[in-house]
């Protein structure tokens, strides 16, 4: 690794503490506005580049969707790419903004991490699906389309559920913090479960586009729900993580 991008890193990251592994704060739901207008704001300093990655992550989700095979590269892709843009988010906050590549770079070391991240919450997401699928495949399937759709989505829902409380602040843990697979997915399921109203709002979010996929055109999901998911997701993720987890994060991000 480049010695500035090392130095850089390290001076970013900050040595997980077990001692507040049990004390997420909880905060109120009228803080998410707020993250949303932080990323905006981190954003506007390079729109070209965020809007590129805006759409390289809805891209990416429909593209796992369209052809499910791919979606067995999602757990080595996911956890890199959230770590990568929170990291990116925090340099801009707190010094000179990174580049992609000083991003990778310093996100690469923590691979193996990351790689144990993505595979241990998508066997979690997986045996949702098994148990959603085995149910279609049965005679207990109700004869409306719309009924049978919604009640294979409640028998994954607990997997799924738990699969990203588990992945959702893990991979800033990871770069930030330096913790472990474990430390993180637990640290981070407690985040969530202490702030479930904000949970929710994501959850609802993202099991509308979930129900509504099989009614709605694929070019009006490519082209505008998904791309806003990942607007939503990938705005308030740092915000959030500081909130939530982190030390307190600065409302206006330093211009590098």
């Amino acid at each position: 690794m480049n010695r500035h991008i090392a130095s850089s890193a390290a001076a970013v990251a900050r040595p997980y503490d077990p001692r507040r592994r049990g004390t997420p704060r909880g905060v109120s739901i009228r803080q998410l506005p707020g993250w949303l207008a932080h990323g905006l704001s981190i954003a506007r300093q390079r729109p070209v580049w965020w809007l590129f990655a805006l759409l390289a992550c809805a891209d990416a989700a429909t593209l796992f969707e369209l052809a499910p095979r791919l979606a067995l590269l999602a757990p080595m892709a996911a956890p890199l790419a959230a770590a990568v843009l929170v990291l990116m988010q925090e340099r801009a906050t707190h010094a000179r903004a990174w580049s992609f590549g000083e991003a990778w770079l310093a996100v690469a070391e923590h691979r193996s991490t990351l790689f144990t991240i993505g595979c241990a919450t998508a066997a979690i997401a997986g045996a949702g699906y098994a148990a959603a699928h085995g149910l279609r495949q049965s005679h207990l399937m109700p004869a409306d389309p719309l009924e049978a759709e919604a009640l294979a989505l409640l028998v994954a829902l607990p997997c799924y559920a738990l699969a990203l409380a588990l992945f959702w602040f893990a991979p800033a843990l990871v770069v930030l913090r330096r913790a472990s697979a474990g430390e993180a997915m637990l640290a981070s399921a407690r985040a969530v479960l202490r702030n479930l109203p904000i949970a929710l709002v994501h959850a609802l979010a993202l099991g509308a586009d979930a129900l509504a996929a099989p009614w709605l055109p694929v070019a009006l999901r490519a082209l505008v729900v998904t791309p806003l998911l990942a607007a939503l997701v990938v705005l308030g993720m740092y915000a959030s993580y500081r909130a939530l987890l982190g030390d307190r994060w600065t409302a206006s991000p330093a211009r590098g």
